[in-house]
């Protein structure tokens, strides 16, 4: 499908509809467009139309500024880098690294490439959590990107990096991030404590870092945004499950950065 680059953005400027270009930082083109039609121009040049009766700015652009444009075979997970970008432009460290950030996104695209999760079943996670570029692995002996584990289970599958999830009665732990390069020593105070079924919100939750650090390993870019604080990769992220206080934590842990 013919969508425009990772590198365009749709902006509503005092009537005109605006292209820009991110590398640029500035607008390469306009067209005069009545506001209420802005949203399904915007859909068809981000998502790309089959209709053959499609929009007109759509076409005048197919026309006139092809090299807008590339064709898409996976439009999900374009719209998720794009969606991704929008959302984390100002988080980089300078413009290039962020022109970085897209051309490997321009390059995963036409490769399809995934990045490979196994959870560990103990876990209680209900899957799949829906992410265009997620895929999930059940044999231990595939190829494996990250797996998703309780502490004393990290040893037993080989992947390029290991998230520590420990769900206990009072607690929940997220974090740190292993990656297979370093050496760690773990050092974790189990009271072995048989895990309570998690709660829906609770899933939610842990999803809600899974999917953020799975996005940061999967670009590889950890350590070119400003605010990776929030991300439980190089410290561990306390649940309380009784008064739903979210804390860092380090305690029991000795911490290693990635």
């Amino acid at each position: 499908m013919l969508c425009l680059k990772l590198n365009y953005e749709i902006i509503e400027y005092k009537g005109l509809l605006c292209i820009f270009d991110i590398f640029k930082e500035k607008t390469v083109y306009a067209l005069n467009v009545e506001s209420h039609r802005i949203n399904g121009i915007r859909k068809n040049l981000c998502n790309g139309t089959s209709d053959t009766n499609a929009d007109s700015v759509y076409k005048h652009l197919l026309l006139k500024k092809r090299e807008y444009f590339d064709d898409y075979t996976n439009i999900e997970y374009l719209d998720y880098f794009r969606t991704y970008n929008i959302i984390n432009r100002d988080s980089f460290f300078g413009v290039e690294l962020f022109k970085d950030l897209i051309m490997k996104q321009e390059i995963y695209l036409q490769q399809n490439k995934k990045f490979r999760v196994k959870v560990d079943s103990k876990l209680g996670l209900d899957l799949p959590l829906n992410i265009p570029f997620i895929d999930y692995v059940d044999d231990a002996t595939e190829k494996i990107d990250m797996f998703i584990s309780n502490v004393n289970s990290i040893t037993k599958v080989v992947s390029h990096y290991t998230l520590t999830i420990s769900v206990l009665v009072s607690e929940i732990y997220i974090g740190p991030v292993h990656h297979k390069a370093n050496s760690i020593c773990y050092e974790i105070e189990d009271n072995q404590e048989e895990p309570n079924k998690l709660m829906n919100y609770e899933q939610r939750l842990i999803f809600f870092f899974v999917e953020r650090i799975a996005i940061v390993l999967f670009l590889d870019v950890l350590d070119k945004m400003h605010n990776n604080q929030i991300i439980p990769s190089r410290f561990r992220l306390k649940y309380d499950r009784m008064s739903s206080e979210i804390t860092a934590s380090d305690y029991g842990l000795e911490l290693v950065c990635i």
